[in-house]
């Protein structure tokens, strides 16, 4: 797939997702990170972000609601394809989000609930970028992999509890 096609994927699976304004846009509003957070991405559009935006207001992107990294994802997903030097370490997050480390409850109860949010649109087009992510750097943790995985046992479930 070329990046105009995934991008065009991408673009058209969260064309639907609504800016989530009644809930935080972080876990911890209060403390001075969740604090910056929710005054930068409050309202913002996820067409609108840059990846330098990304890099220096996102880059804690776990400090997001599921609700909030769900409709954010695809700013990520774009700014990975169209800018993946400026966005940074931001690109590596996008699988770990996906790839919860072991024994980490937290992380894999986020990463359920995300995958829960989010539409079978939506998990195809973050499956086509994680397979082509996969392709485009080197995996040498296996990060891409275990997400693709995740997703695909995502996919699996929810084709198979449908009537």
């Amino acid at each position: 797939m070329s990046d105009a096609d995934l991008l065009a994927t991408v673009t058209r699976a969260f064309a639907n997702r609504v800016l989530p304004e009644r809930v935080p846009v972080t876990e911890n509003p209060e403390d001075w990170e969740g604090r910056d957070m929710e005054k930068f991405f409050r309202g913002k559009a996820w067409e609108q972000l840059t990846a330098a935006d990304l890099r220096r207001e996102g880059q804690v992107d776990q400090f997001f609601t599921a609700e909030a990294y769900a409709y954010f994802l695809p700013a990520y997903l774009t700014q990975a394809i169209l800018n993946p030097d400026e966005l940074d370490v931001c690109v590596d997050h996008i699988a770990w989000r996906f790839d919860p480390e072991e024994g980490n409850a937290w992380a894999t109860e986020r990463a359920q609930k995300v995958l829960g949010i989010l539409s079978g649109p939506e998990l195809g087009a973050l499956l086509d970028y994680l397979r082509y992510a996969n392709h485009r750097w080197n995996d040498a943790t296996g990060s891409y992999r275990r997400a693709i995985a995740t997703v695909e046992a995502e996919v699996g479930l929810r084709r198979r509890s449908s009537p």
